[in-house]
């Protein structure tokens, strides 16, 4: 993980000592719901789970574990995932494996519980990341059991979950697992394929910015059953197509099964992928991917702190807006300003000349409002009202308080998002602040403001 990615110092190395002791417990004698294992470490698995490093900001692992697996070869692959130093992982085929093992201490899992909505988890390395929000999602809801077997094998699940970093960075993580094909009762071949992939194109259209997807798709990737059509209507790339090559995932006649999709907005790319030996009948496979875009500055106010971190998100505002000069622009949209400190740095930032437009959501204007529209007006700036079919379109799609600071030369410098109105709430309540230099991000807020 570059320093980007890991701003606050926590140690890889310490991580990597960490998850030495993970190969160890994992390799211990557990219960796993069925019987007691014995001897759990062989030479091969511990050779296995040498930790390996990545130069890449994010290190995703997908891995089939196999159901039904003896306890030990489990945790034998278990340490093999984490000797991976993953930053993300997807499983399938784990409904009935305890979370400890598949995300033991620093790490943290999502999924609905149950035979068949537990059977895809996504798990998280803590000390990077947040859950913002989580989901479980349809995909196939074939419910007759096919002859000779014990499962509805034509049900199935994908937990999702969405991600912050520690740097304000986000994106989503999918666990999917597309049922293969089987004979019916009537001898008739069953193909959720298809179907299942549309349903994944459903799920993309609800998840906003960057998606991994990981999981068993039960199609050779060179096969004409690939759905290529499908998942570039989804915007879903497999590291197959980015990197220009592919690999045997598995015991499955040399077939290419299990993938990494991406889907990154311009903001991610692809550096590497490789398979990695397990005794399940599925390889894991290891994608190495890293931003491409500036990590943004984050900063937190603390209602029960002291002064300074109470004030932490105010004063950042009136520094940032203090370094403006003349002929610099200063664009505003926020869904209410009584806020003492941005209603002076504002005032003051336009008797610099500079130019200052403010877009407020509020359905009355405040008295500062009426005040700094006054003043703004006297100058050439603004302040101006959005409503109606304008309000609901910022509230639904924008943060609180957004601004974007602009050269003299047009050139846009940083954008600034906080999850507060500009109002007395950033101080009495906890108040993000988000800064952010990168090109995409200017842009985005660019376009927000020219649809006001």
């Amino acid at each position: 993980m570059s320093p980007a990615a890991n701003p606050f110092g926590w140690s890889r190395a310490r991580g990597v000592l960490g998850r030495a002791c993970l190969v160890v417990l994992l390799a211990a004698p557990a219960i796993v719901l069925t019987s007691v294992a014995q001897g759990a470490t062989t030479q091969g698995a511990t050779a296995r789970a040498a930790t390996v490093e990545s130069s890449s900001d994010i290190t995703f692992v997908t891995a089939n574990m196999r159901s039904p697996q003896d306890p030990a070869p489990f945790q034998e692959d278990a340490a093999t995932v984490f000797a991976q130093d993953p930053d993300l992982i997807t499983y399938n085929e784990v409904a009935f494996r305890r979370d400890e093992f598949l995300a033991p201490a620093g790490y943290e899992l999502w999924r609905t519980p149950g035979h068949y909505t537990g059977h895809n988890p996504v798990a998280w390395r803590t000390d990077t990341w947040d859950e913002v929000a989580h989901g479980t999602y349809l995909i196939s809801n074939y419910r007759k059991r096919p002859p000779g077997k014990q499962t509805l094998l034509g049900l199935r699940y994908a937990n999702w979950v969405t991600l912050k970093s520690v740097d304000g960075r986000r994106l989503n993580l999918v666990a999917m697992h597309v049922a293969p094909t089987f004979r019916d009762d009537r001898g008739n071949q069953v193909d959720l394929l298809l179907p299942s992939v549309r349903r994944l194109g459903l799920l993309m259209e609800q998840l906003r910015g960057p998606v991994l997807v990981g999981g068993d798709f039960n199609v050779h990737y060179p096969s004409a059953r690939y759905p290529r059509d499908l998942l570039t209507q989804a915007r879903l790339r497999p590291t197959y197509d980015l990197l220009g090559n592919y690999f045997p995932t598995g015991d499955h006649h040399g077939a290419t099964i299990d993938y990494v999709l991406v889907r990154s907005g311009g903001k991610l790319q692809v550096d590497s992928h490789r398979p990695v030996e397990l005794n399940s009948d599925h390889d894991a496979v290891v994608a190495g991917l890293s931003w491409t875009t500036d990590a943004a500055t984050v900063v937190r106010s603390r209602p029960n702190g002291t002064t300074e971190q109470r004030t932490e998100v105010a004063r950042v505002l009136q520094e940032h807006l203090a370094r403006t000069a003349a002929r610099d622009t200063v664009q505003v949209a926020t869904r209410g300003l009584t806020l003492p400190v941005a209603y002076r740095a504002l005032r003051e930032a336009d008797a610099r000349g500079v130019r200052v437009q403010v877009t407020t959501l509020s359905p009355r204007l405040t008295w500062q409002e009426r005040t700094l529209r006054r003043t703004l007006a006297a100058r050439g700036s603004w302040l101006r009202r959005c409503q109606d079919a304008c309000r609901t379109q910022w509230e639904q799609s924008q943060p609180p308080s957004l601004l974007l600071l602009t050269g003299a030369a047009g050139d846009w410098r940083e954008r600034i998002d906080i999850s507060r109105r500009l109002r007395t709430s950033v101080v009495s309540r906890r108040t993000t602040a988000r800064i952010t230099t990168s090109g995409p991000a200017l842009d985005e807020a660019r376009t927000a403001f020219a649809g006001l």
